[in-house]
Order: C-alpha cells, then structure tokens, then sequence
C-alpha cells in the first residue's frame, strides 16, 4: 500500500493548485505550473499508486478532473472513463458517479452535446434516490438544462432546472443553488426576459466570497451581466465590464471561456462602430475557439466577424463565415447560432438586393420555436423593412 504520508501530501498539493486556478488571484504563467503539476502526478504519483487501487482510483479522477479545467478534454474523458470502473471494481459507486458526472461535464465542455447528455440521463437513470447523491442528482438535472440552453431548448431548459431547484432547497447542504440559477438567468438571456435574468444573475454573485476559491467563477457572471447591459441599451458599460473580464481571464489563462467573451465584445463594440476594436477581439476568439477545438466557439467567433466583414463592406467574406457558421451549427445541433446564420445570411442578400425570404423564413421559424424574441423582433423588422441593415444584428 501506498505510504499514508505520501496520500497526505499529494491531497495537500492538490488542494494547493486547485485552489489557486479556481481563485482569480494567480499570476500569468500558472498555467504552464499547473501542468508541471499534471505531467508530475502521471510521472510520480501514478507509478506508485498503482501497488493500491482505491488510491489509483482517487488519482485517476483528480487528474481527470485537473485534464478537464485547462481544456484537455480527449485525455480527460479517457482518464475519467478509467476512474469511474476503477471505483465500480472497488464497489464505491459514489466516488464512480462523480467520476461519471466529471465525465458528462467534459463532454458538454468540449461541444459533444448529445452524448452529454445521454451520459446525465444514463447516471440519473441507475443513481440511488438517497440523500447522499442529492449533489450528484442535481448536477445532472442542471448539467442537460445547460446541454439544453447551448443547444436551443430553452423551455426544457427551464423544466429541468426547476426540477433541480426543488432538490437543492430540500438538500442546501449540496451548495448547487448558484449554478443552476447562472443557467437559468442566461436561458432568460436568450429568451429576452433581461430582468429575471438580472435577479438570478445577482443571487449568483451573492453567493460567492471574496478572495475564495470561487472566486474566478465571477467572471462569466459578470459576462452574463455585461450581455444583459449590451441588449438593454447600455453598450459603454457591457465594454467596459467586457474588458474587465478579459483582462481577468487573461491574467488567469482562460482558454475555455475567453472566446465567448471577446465574441460578445466585439459585437458591443460594432453597435459602436469600433471596427478596429472589433476585429481584435475577432482574431482572438476565432484563434482560441480553433486551438481549443471547441467548436462552439468558432461558431461565435465566425458569427460575430461576419458581421464585422458585412459592415465594413466585404459581404462575399462574411458569406463565408456565415455558411461555415451554419454548418457547424448544424452538426451541433445548435439551433440558436443556426437561427443567426440563416439571420446573417438573409440581410446580406437584403444588401444586395436579392430575394432573401428562404432564409429569412427559416431563421423567424427557429426564433420563434425557441422564444427569442430578439429574433422574432429582428425578423419582423426585417421582413417590414424597418431595420437598417448597416446596424450591427446584436445576436444573444
């Protein structure tokens, strides 16, 4: 077996370096620390924990979950899919569902949404209704709304977020009020409903302490926050929020969500015509999303330069973005971003004075399927032509 106080000091490393990464306090360059951290626990801690299963197993899952939070999503799934039968061997079928929902979170991370989702629906199907897996209950319920709010389902979103709700006030001790109330104030983004998404998007920041190891979960609430100013008229503050938060995830090495941010700030900064701001912000969501692999945030990327290059005159180029957006959409199943496109797709040929009703039908059939009223509204406008189509469409 594996010395007692070698387990000690690896849990009291692994606390260390985790706490820092979720803490928003670290300095540039904690990446590349984290994975020597990493690249330590395959090359030390892994070899000797193989002579004691139930510690290879715990092993196995911190690193799953280590691989997961810096973008390492193939390694991570593999790894996870290792702790999870490890634990079922050892007849530990807590520590194996968690590993299985470390599992279903990846996936979703990494844009596999169907498979995401089957994987939630499979851990709720075999969980046991005792109060001890409340938590993991409630991250499955919370994990397919998200599945569901990214992928354009918005109403069953809402269903099963409720659902989750009702447990987490039976059992506050699981802590997960804040997540699923983040998912539901931005599914209340989407469907326009500012306000509601505002109160959720304040009790979440509420629930964070300062200068705690949660604190670096601020930032995408601030980005929510910074989404409802830009489509409530208040543009200035959503960039000067937007900057915050890049800079921020900068300093921290945010791969994941900096994309969508540096997206949405661009389309902030086309309502204003900063156009050279907008294509910085362009090129580096666009350089992330594909470095990452994170297809969703090419989506994004894409979108918000095609109207970046429709804007400034160069419709062929947009077009482009636009279809490969479309595409890509498609094969996700995103039927938000695939609404955009037919959107997008639809005033460039307004622009240039072609018949523009087949994608204009398709994108007012998905917005009003979905209940976004920006899209309902945009397409009205459109369709009555009353919207001027050298405005910025400030997609949600």
């Amino acid at each position: 077996m594996v010395a007692e106080r070698l387990k000690e000091s690896y849990r009291a490393a692994l606390e260390q370096e985790s706490a820092q990464l979720r803490s928003g306090t670290q300095e540039r360059g904690h990446r590349h620390r984290y994975k020597t951290f990493i690249r330590a626990i395959e090359d030390r801690i892994l070899p000797m924990a193989e002579t004691d299963p139930a510690f290879l197993a715990e092993v196995l899952k911190d690193l799953g979950e280590l691989l997961k939070e810096i973008g390492e999503f193939a390694r991570s799934l593999e790894t996870l899919t290792q702790a999870a039968e490890s634990f079922s061997n050892l007849n530990k079928p807590r520590k194996s569902f968690e590993a299985m929902a470390l599992h279903a979170e990846c996936l979703c991370d990494a844009s596999r949404f169907a498979e995401a989702a089957l994987c939630h629906e499979d851990i709720l199907e075999h969980l046991p209704k005792s109060k001890d897996m409340a938590d993991i209950r409630i991250g499955c319920l919370s994990g397919i709304a998200d599945v569901y709010r990214l992928t354009g389902r918005f109403r069953d979103s809402l269903c099963f977020l409720e659902r989750a709700l009702r447990i987490s006030r039976r059992h506050p001790e699981a802590e997960a009020e804040a997540d699923i109330l983040w998912v539901r104030g931005y599914v209340h983004i989407y469907l326009g409903n500012y306000g509601q998404a505002m109160k959720d998007m304040r009790r979440v920041l509420d629930a964070y302490v300062p200068g705690s190891a949660d604190e670096a979960e601020r930032a995408p609430t601030l980005g929510a926050i910074a989404d409802i100013h830009r489509h409530t008229g208040r543009t200035r503050d959503a960039i000067a929020l937007y900057r915050k938060i890049e800079r921020t995830m900068d300093l921290q090495e945010n791969r994941t969500e900096r994309p969508w941010i540096l997206s949405v700030q661009a389309l902030a900064h086309l309502d204003l015509g900063e156009f050279r701001e907008a294509r910085r912000c362009v090129i580096r969501a666009e350089t992330l999303g594909r470095r990452s692999r994170d297809t969703q945030s090419v989506i994004w990327a894409l979108q918000s330069g095609a109207e970046l290059e429709r804007l400034t005159g160069k419709t062929d180029l947009a077009r482009e973005k636009y279809l490969e957006s479309r595409k890509l959409a498609h094969t996700l199943d995103c039927r938000l971003e695939l609404a955009h496109a037919h959107l997008g797709l639809a005033v460039i040929r307004i622009m240039e004075e072609k018949p523009a009703r087949r994608e204009l039908t398709k994108a007012s059939a998905l917005y009003e399927e979905m209940g976004v009223k920006w899209g309902m509204r945009s397409c009205r406008k459109l369709r009555a032509e009353t919207w001027p189509t050298t405005s910025v469409l400030n997609f949600p």
